[in-house]
């Protein structure tokens, strides 16, 4: 008889198991949704059974998905937060605003001639330019 264990193709996809199939991650997780699950059920004493139980999963759901989602091997929680940096917590649109000098020269030397233009009053004839 051949004993078989099963293995982890990629070694970074290994989760050491803290108690049954569950990790210690899971088990928190398990606890806090548990924690958050009870309360809401005893809070809804009026309610109908099944509302009182929705309102139950909607409460333990976040602690669920913290506990057991891993998205690109990240945790849910630091997703989120990542994910609510980079798209609520600062702008798309980032405002850079340097002091060009070559356009500043430019406008000063355009406010200048501007000004000569004003001053003076160029004349053409068919043979030459002339001022007034």
């Amino acid at each position: 008889m051949a004993v078989t264990v099963q293995m982890n193709s990629d070694i970074r996809k290994y989760t050491p198991k803290f108690f049954g199939p569950f990790s210690k991650r899971q088990c928190i997780a398990v606890g806090v949704a548990i924690g958050l699950a009870v309360p809401v059920f005893l809070l809804t004493d009026g309610w109908v059974i099944d509302y009182r139980i929705i309102a139950m999963i909607i409460a333990a759901m976040p602690a669920i998905v913290c506990g057991f989602i891993k998205f690109g091997r990240m945790p849910m929680e630091i997703f989120f937060m990542r994910y609510a940096y980079s798209n609520f917590l600062t702008p798309r649109k980032r405002k850079y605003k340097t002091e060009n000098i070559i356009r500043q020269e430019y406008k000063k030397i355009n406010k200048s001639n501007n000004e000569k233009s004003k001053k003076e009053k160029i004349v053409y004839s068919k043979n030459f330019k002339y001022y007034k």
